[in-house]
């Protein structure tokens, strides 16, 4: 068998058929009719996988996700106390007491038994997900309409029956009445429904046990060659005799280190259809390979070649006379002998993956992709990825052929599990398919019977394959995975019917195959003869997969050869003979596909020709399993005999003139007539214009929805207990202890403590409707109308069950709970075993933490510059007290041209604007334009305006005078950054500050300049391949702009923040130095960068490089947002320049990529950050200040190289004021949270900066074209966040500190005992407990906030488009002439702060551009701008 078998019946849409009676009966309940299912007859013509647009509904109904969270609680629910119990009891009594066998402990199994996944958000999204990806558009319509049903009283019993103990819908049945339900279905004598059964299941089953238990590291799975592409033997016995070759293929290429070991992504990413490739009844599924290298890439390496009677019989009774001659086994060896076969294609390796199902992730295994392929790539064929090719264009009007599609044949497979309590099974370890037997292969004399194999053992497989009764029963099975082997009886297809057609509306192959009666009793002579041999190899428990067959025990004390020969077994098998193989009562599935385009000897009987040429169209070659006369009973291959032919019919080509260009010049046509839907390669497609969009006020979303009153009351709820006005007790408890700790000369008076802890936050007018303008201003649409709706739920009784539990005083909405109860249930979120909800308690606290306290004034929409009473409570300053603002005329200010109208994108049908198409955009003339402003974009419109070319720069920022900078937080992140500093990942773990000014992040970073280090410079090098970053080249780069950004260290004053920074690792002995400013050598000391330098003495790009370009001549452009970049061929459109340049940033230039339709598959991936992790010390007897001073000038590089490869965490100071200290410091309760606000000017903060090395992350774009993000925190990267904490906590209490504190959860504030000096506290018990307790909680996902402000890698550069979307020059590897120059190109994490890093390589990027365009200039004998 060469792949692995799939759920059989993903959807069920046949059941329509056969509840037509239902469908009338249920017309008032359901919103839509049942779709049509088109029939068999539909035309056939050749199709390729799904690119047409997916027209398949996207159900956005709570309806439809609260069946399928019911549906997949029924299947893997917890089970009750009393059923735990017993199931962990039989469990333990079953396994044998040999110690060697492993044995799981009694918590693993408690928790596994008492586990609902179905509890989790995500999984009813999951399904609707893999529903869509592989149902065609129609079927998804009838499962959902099928869905839709189930939400209904009279649908529930018109599909699954009545009985129950009350007529309800479905999810409000309970869940004994649920398992009644399915099981109904699962025995219905109408076979559709039996289907949507196992469609039910197989989907549970499927995304349930999704997830893979080990992961290889990455330096296994990297092989030093992979140039892979597809097709077997035939690229490279062409390309090999000097024939012109190019490959498609429509699968994008996915390198062995980045291959998912999770089902569900695995699926989606190399298998047709997500996996999900079924017949139109449900009753079998087939998996076939959408990977380079086909289905080598996925099999499980047998490689049996074609046995002697099936090449007699192909030859004798299909006159296919070549099977049988020494030509045909001279390919036969040829093949055998690259792929190394033994018979596995290991080349003699051994190969003990486990997991070569998912694409094998060490690149040991000999498929396609190292062998022939790379044989053809050497010798110069052409190879394009992400190619559908949708038709062939001929000189005939149609391929009429009869057979074209017809006689397809499979190898049906049916499973047995054996149970082996006394051995290790680990079915997911080592080789997958070594052994089988052909004891019932020839039932008939012909070769047709049944072969016995070893499945794939995937936790989601067995849990697909093994039967379902119940809940308690499926959990007791999965608990013996460990000890389960299952064998696979794959049956050749004799008489079995079968074809392929094309959707009449999309294109995209549908198919039909019922099993015969004489295969259906093969098959049952596999699972006999399967059976047979699980018990003769000693297991104690054998079943199948037959409904109603139960399992069959060993008889306690029995042998082997006892069992075998015993009544009892005799009359089981018995069983399941009679049971047999029915439609739909038993999950067939299948993983090779034959015969649809058949060889034969005339039209009459076949689709093409000995030679695999069609019998229609001359020159169209079919090279694959579809040619195959019959089924072949094993795994093997056709196409390197074919490959003969076509070399042959090729030199006739030649032969009349001698004309070898012949060929070429026809395969050229070939291509040119093939319709594909791709990008143009590289090598044609070249950048020639731009479309632009105003920003105008992004914040409004218009068509958002407006908080209503419900919302207001919720939000309103929120905050006031986040900031509350505390009791009389509580507020001297907070007072006393305040008084006592700070030194006097140093405390805030009585009064103006009385008043802020009195203080709530709806004390200050339109609190509530900022804090909601803040989520608004942050959130994507999809996510803000997510979040009002959690608000809303937050104003009923059930919605607060649901958000926060139940135990309160009375149960009541959130919003009439009193305190002490909301303070209860946001403890509730904040400590919820659900990730989501616990990311909503973040989400709240940080709205209300950043709004209530980064606002300068209590009435929104004042001007003035009125102080909150809530800064003078905490003590804070404001942002820039004392500084002197320059003159307005006394710094420089940038002149920017204004954009006619038209030249934006007008595509969307937005109210009041007039559709505008690109070829009526007017024309601008540039030799280069540069999107972005920042550290890459600046940098690169200097060098190239210096340099004589006319530059266009452009930014999505409105240009912000210093003198104009915002007074307060609130404004400046609304302003300065994107989302309003709001920018997070899709799972609300990670929040992000990405720079939205002119200037991009130099503008509001912290002053720290660190070059690159010689590591890093030593990693890009040699392990990516990048030797530049090595040479003096690169340094000539580090030094220009280091020296134009004036860094040093000559004038640096460290404040009192990072004073304590430095004496805490000079009294630990621990690594300090001092950070390098772009001071241009003066003392700095804003301590509010971050909100834009309101002196104008920070030396970013806009001071320096921008107004260097501004001087040669660069124009400049604000508030243009570059929707796409236009490159295809043709007539120049919008912005007619020569090269294009994004500096966006490695957010906003990926998705800018996606956007224009590049395809380079690492656009968007790879993406790295820096996570960020707080600390904080209090120093009662100390002034700090921390948003006074200088910002970030010491640096602690003592945990910075954890795993000897230059991985670790750097301790830095962060810039601290009011918003952003409450957003950061955790809250317990109302009393606690002021307690620690009070101590703002005793406390110092250090932050734990982490370099992201195995972290995953992606950009992506949504339909609105708006860049989203997806990161995940590693194992790894948590635990060097956590050594990060630890060590910034050892420094604070070195340097003094009283009182030390993180945002861990569940980790409480320690204080230094009274009278123990810090070395002696270091040294403590109680400290090395609280120590300990950190490491016991450890950086969980949405339990201990991150945040980052350095995003890197997400259109990485690369030797070559197989690692990364650009080339060392900094061009993309899919379009001639776009070139990108900022973060993104960052091959890993810096592990410093990246701006130096950014400037240096944007620098040397700029003079290859200069390089290059001085070679159009040389070719044109002019300016490049006159050339256009």
């Amino acid at each position: 068998m060469s792949s692995t078998p799939q759920s059989g019946g993903i959807v069920a849409p046949g059941a329509m058929g056969e509840i037509k009676a239902a469908a009338a009966a249920v017309a008032t309940a359901a919103p839509s009719a049942p779709p049509k299912i088109p029939s068999g007859n539909a035309p056939v013509q050749p199709s390729g996988d799904t690119a047409v647009p997916d027209k398949r509904p996207l159900p956005a109904e709570p309806v439809i996700l609260q069946v399928l969270g019911a549906i997949v609680d029924t299947f893997v629910t917890g089970v009750s106390l009393s059923d735990c119990e017993r199931i962990s009891a039989a469990h333990y009594a079953g396994l044998s007491a040999n110690a060697s066998v492993s044995r799981a402990d009694p918590e693993s199994v408690d928790t596994f038994l008492r586990l609902s996944p179905a509890r989790s958000p995500h999984v009813a999204l999951a399904l609707v997900d893999l529903i869509n990806k592989s149902a065609p558009p129609d079927r998804a319509s009838a499962m959902y309409w099928l869905l839709r049903c189930l939400s209904t009283s009279i649908g529930t019993m018109l599909i699954c029956g009545v009985g129950y103990k009350r007529l309800a819908p479905f999810p409000n049945l309970d869940h004994s009445d649920r398992e009644l339900a399915m099981q109904r279905l699962a025995r219905s004598s109408v076979a559709p429904l039996r289907a949507l059964f196992n469609a039910f299941r197989g989907l549970s089953a499927l995304i349930v046990g999704a997830r893979a238990t080990e992961t290889p590291a990455e330096s296994m799975c990297r092989p030093k060659f992979l140039n892979v592409r597809r097709l077997p033997g035939m690229p490279a016995e062409l390309a090999a005799a000097g024939h012109k070759v190019i490959v498609l293929e429509k699968a994008k290429y996915v390198h062995p280190c980045d291959l998912s070991l999770e089902a569900t992504q695995s699926f989606g990413t190399l298998f047709d259809a997500g996996g999900g490739l079924q017949t139109e009844d449900g009753a079998a599924a087939t998996i076939a390979g959408s990977a380079w290298g086909g289905g080598t890439a996925v099999n499980w390496s047998a490689c049996f070649p074609p046995p002697a009677k099936l090449r007699e019989e192909w030859a004798t009774q299909h006159g296919l006379t070549h099977f049988t001659s020494s030509e045909f086994q001279q390919s036969v060896d040829i093949v055998q002998k690259r792929i190394g076969t033994v018979p596995q294609n290991t080349g003699g390796k051994e190969h003990y993956c486990g997991w070569c199902t998912f694409g094998c992730p060490f690149g040991e295994k000999q498929s396609t992709m190292l062998t022939w392929i790379k044989d053809a790539s050497d010798d110069g064929a052409q190879l394009i990825e992400g190619a559908h090719a949708t038709r062939i264009v001929h000189s005939n009007s149609q391929i009429k052929n009869v057979h074209l599609g017809k006689h397809l044949k499979l190898h049906p497979i049916v499973a047995v599990h054996g149970i082996y309590p006394d051995r290790d099974i680990k079915p997911y370890e080592g080789s997958i398919l070594t052994s089988c037997s052909d004891h019932v292969a020839d039932l008939d004399g012909r070769g047709y019977g049944a072969r016995i194999e070893v499945t794939s053992g995937h936790p989601s497989f067995i849990a697909m394959m093994m039967p379902w009764t119940s809940a308690a029963d499926h959990k007791q099975r999965m608990l013996m995975y460990r000890h389960t082997a299952t064998f696979a009886a794959v049956v050749r297809d004799d008489d079995s019917e079968g074809q392929v057609w094309a959707d009449a509306s999309t294109g995209q192959p549908r198919f039909n195959w019922a099993m015969s009666d004489k295969d259906a009793r093969a098959a049952v002579a596999g699972l006999v003869h399967s059976l047979r041999l699980h018990i003769a190899a000693g297991a104690s428990e054998v079943l199948t997969g037959q409904l109603g067959v139960p399992a069959f025990k060993r008889p306690a004390g029995a042998s082997a050869e006892q069992v075998l020969e015993s009544a009892e077994f005799r009359e089981y098998l018995g069983q399941v003979e009679a049971a047999g193989i029915k439609p739909n009562m038993v999950g067939v599935y299948g993983a090779h596909q034959m015969g649809t385009a058949r060889m034969s000897t005339d039209a009459a009987q076949g689709v093409v020709d000995q030679h695999g040429e069609s019998w229609d169209v001359r020159g169209l070659y079919v090279a694959d399993t579809s040619v195959f006369p019959t089924a072949c009973g094993v795994n093997t291959e056709r196409a390197h005999s074919i490959a003969q032919f076509i070399k042959a019919d090729l030199a006739r080509d030649r032969a009349p003139n001698g004309d070898t260009t012949a060929p070429a010049r026809m395969a050229s046509r070939l291509v040119a007539q093939t319709t594909i839907m791709s990008q143009p390669m590289s090598t044609s497609s070249r950048y020639n214009g731009l479309v632009l969009r105003p920003l105008g006020n992004d914040a409004a979303h218009p068509d958002r929805p407006l908080p209503g009153d419900a919302v207001l009351c919720a939000v309103t709820a929120l905050i006031d207990t986040f900031t509350a006005n505390l009791s009389a007790n509580e507020a001297d408890a907070v007072a006393s202890y305040y008084y006592k700790t700070v030194r006097p000369d140093l405390a805030k008076g009585p009064q103006t403590v009385d008043a802020f802890l009195a203080l709530q936050s709806s004390d200050l007018a339109g609190m509530a409707q900022a804090v909601f303008a803040t989520l608004e201003s942050s959130a994507p649409a999809d996510k803000l109308a997510q979040l009002t709706v959690v608000l809303r739920l937050l104003t009923t009784t059930l919605g607060t069950m649901a958000l926060c539990g139940t135990g309160f005083k009375r149960m009541v909405p959130f919003v009439d709970l009193d305190r002490t109860d909301r303070e209860l249930a946001l403890r509730r979120m904040a400590d919820s075993y659900l990730s989501p909800i616990r990311a909503l308690f973040k989400t709240f606290m940080a709205l209300t933490a950043l709004t209530v306290y980064g606002h300068s004034v209590d009435v929104i929409g004042d001007s003035s510059a009125t102080a909150s009473p809530l800064w003078e409570g905490i003590g804070y300053p404001g942002p820039h007290p004392g500084i002197d603002r320059p003159s307005p005329d006394s710094i420089w200010r940038p002149s920017f041209l204004p954009v006619p109208q038209a030249c934006f994108d007008q595509h969307r049908s937005d109210a009041g604007r007039a559709a505008v198409s690109d070829a009526d955009l007017p024309v601008l003339s540039y030799d280069v334009v540069v999107i972005g402003s920042g550290a890459g974009g600046g940098i690169v419109a200097a060098e190239l305006s210096k340099a004589g070319h006319s530059v266009l720069l452009l930014d999505m920022a409105r240009y912000t005078h210093t003198t104009d900078l915002p007074k307060s937080e609130a404004q400046a992140y609304k302003l300065l950054y994107q989302n309003s500093a709001g920018l997070i990942t899709e799972d609300g773990s990670m929040q992000m500050l990405a720079g939205k000014a002119w200037g991009g992040g130099t503008q509001i970073n912290w002053s720290a300049s660190l070059v690159p280090p010689q590591s890093l410079r030593k990693e890009w090098a040699e392990k990516y391949r990048l030797p530049f970053f090595a040479s003096e080249e690169f340094q000539k780069s580090v030094d220009a702009v280091t020296s134009r950004a004036g860094v040093g260290t000559s004038a640096v004053r460290h404040n009192p923040s990072n004073q304590l920074l430095l004496d805490g690792c000079r009294a630990l002995g621990f690594d300090n130095d001092t950070i390098p400013q772009n001071t241009a050598g003066k003392h700095h000391s804003c301590g509010g960068c971050c909100l834009g330098c309101p002196t104008a003495e920070k030396q970013g790009t806009l001071p320096t490089w921008i107004r260097d370009a501004s001087d040669a001549g660069c124009h400049f452009i604000d508030a243009a947002y570059a929707e796409r970049v236009i490159h295809q061929g043709g007539v120049a459109q919008g912005v007619v320049i020569r090269r294009v340049v994004s500096s966006c940033g490695a957010i906003n230039t990926p998705a800018l990529l996606l956007r224009s339709k590049l395809t380079n598959r690492f656009i968007g991936r790879n993406l790295k950050l820096h996570p960020v992790t707080s600390t904080f010390g209090v120093f009662p007897d100390r002034k700090i200040d921390p948003s006074q001073g200088s910002i970030m000038t010491a640096i602690s590089n003592q945990v910075a190289d954890l795993d000897g490869n230059g991985y670790g965490a750097r301790i830095e100071v962060p810039s601290i004021h009011a918003g952003s200290f409450a957003t950061l410091v955790p809250w317990r309760s109302a009393a606690d949270y002021k307690r620690l606000l009070l101590q703002f000017p005793q406390t110092a903060s250090l932050i734990s900066l982490t370099r992201d090395d195995n972290s995953k992350g992606t950009v992506f774009i949504d339909s609105d074209g708006k860049a989203r993000i997806n990161w995940t925190l590693s194992a790894k990267d948590s635990k060097h966040a956590l050594e990060g904490l630890k060590t910034a906590m050892h420094i604070l209490i070195a340097a003094g500190a009283t009182e030390i504190y993180s945002a861990q959860n569940g980790v409480p504030s320690f204080f230094r005992p009274a009278g123990m000096s810090p070395a002696q506290t270091l040294e403590s018990r109680e400290f090395k407990d609280f120590i300990a307790l950190m490491d016991r909680k450890g950086v969980k996902v949405n339990s201990t906030p991150m945040f980052g402000a350095h995003q890197m890698g997400s259109a990485r550069m690369a030797p070559s488009a197989r690692y990364g979307a650009v080339n060392p020059y900094g061009e993309t590897f899919d379009v001639r002439g776009l070139y990108v120059a900022d973060t993104s190109v960052f091959p890993t994490a810096s592990g410093v702060n990246p701006m130096m890093t950014a400037m240096s390589v944007a620098h040397s990027i700029a003079q290859f551009i200069k390089a290059d365009l001085a070679r159009d200039r040389a070719l044109n004998g002019g300016s490049v701008a006159q050339a256009a």
